[in-house]
């Protein structure tokens, strides 16, 4: 895990220690409070799915029971859907609420990010290429540009020495030798 300041970047000069890749709620599987809290109220899950996706699920699952039948969850909607398929293609939706969709978009999207992660090892002062990803009077635009790695937030976003608070995701970048 990497250790974090009290500005919640990481204060080491290696940040990618021995243990790996942050890891977040998201990442990890299921509580046993919320197995059984699921079990308790009568809400199918699945204890093998991440920490957030069972909380989502829940939540739907109690949202009516607390607010009354007319406060139940909104469902996905079709560009969370495709988003989601675009992510994960073996997918299937059964009754997942859009709250839970989202869940499962957050949760691939920081494996995505911890898979990055393993493949960087970043370090402080380390040279990057940052794919800058723009939409322009709708076109999609792309400038790479070169930077120094100097930290890594606590939610894994890498941030750049002399950009005025630059900074990308893992999944944005890629090492290069000297700048």
């Amino acid at each position: 895990m990497l250790r974090k300041t009290s500005d919640s970047k990481c204060s080491s000069d290696d940040f990618f220690e021995v243990v790996g890749a942050p890891q977040t709620a998201s990442t990890c599987a299921a509580a046993t409070h919320q197995v059984e809290l699921a079990h308790l109220v009568g809400c199918s899950t699945d204890p093998a799915a991440p920490f957030d996706v069972v909380a989502a699920r829940l939540e739907a699952f109690l949202r009516p029971r607390i607010h009354g039948s007319a406060a139940g969850p909104l469902p996905p909607t079709s560009a969370q859907l495709r988003f989601l398929a675009d992510l994960d293609p073996s997918f299937e939706l059964r009754d997942e609420a859009g709250a839970e969709v989202c869940a499962w978009i957050d949760h691939h999207l920081r494996l995505t990010t911890v898979s990055a992660y393993e493949k960087l090892r970043l370090r402080r002062d380390d040279a990057v290429l940052v794919h800058h990803s723009y939409r322009v009077i709708g076109l999609d635009t792309e400038r790479p540009g070169k930077a120094t790695v100097s930290s890594i937030g606590a939610d894994g976003r890498v941030y750049f020495r002399g950009i005025n608070g630059g900074s990308a995701w893992p999944t944005a970048i890629e090492s290069i030798e000297g700048i």
